[in-house]
């Protein structure tokens, strides 16, 4: 077996300048090992997709009617991330354009507002925690069809 292993080494020799640990491995097995490396290693489970769904949708609503500070009433939720493994989750928000008070102010309002957040956050998605719950303010993209 030994030999048939070596023989082999030495025909690659012949036909390439140097041999590399993926020669002689075809590549439609090469393509699938590098799909499941991507895909193991970028993408959330489907459940933890639908998780952070529905947190933002139920973080979403109360911006609408629960919070009483005019500064939140306006806020949209544009992502729900994951921090470490997901005991902590990080809530991007966009600001209005009528909105003129700057990030921190906003930040700092939701911090106050961070633990009626969370206990409808609990109210609504069924889990044994409830995660902590960080927030990150961003201005609305702006369009440039409406400057022109």
């Amino acid at each position: 077996m030994k030999n048939h292993h070596i023989k082999h080494v030495q025909k690659l020799k012949t036909l390439c300048a140097d041999v590399r640990p993926d020669d002689g491995i075809a590549p439609h097995v090469l393509k699938k090992q590098e799909t499941r490396a991507v895909s193991n290693s970028n993408r959330l489970p489907a459940r933890a997709l639908q998780y952070h769904k529905a947190i933002r949708q139920c973080l979403d609503a109360a911006f609408g009617s629960i919070c009483a500070d005019p500064l939140l009433v306006d806020l949209v939720v544009r992502s729900v991330e994951p921090i470490g493994k997901g005991a902590k989750l990080l809530v991007v928000v966009e600001t209005p354009r009528s909105n003129q008070e700057p990030p921190p102010v906003i930040e700092a309002a939701l911090q106050r507002a961070a633990g009626l957040l969370r206990s409808v956050v609990a109210g609504e998605v069924q889990r044994k925690r409830t995660p902590h719950l960080s927030f990150r303010v961003v201005p609305t993209a702006t369009d440039f069809s409406e400057t022109e």
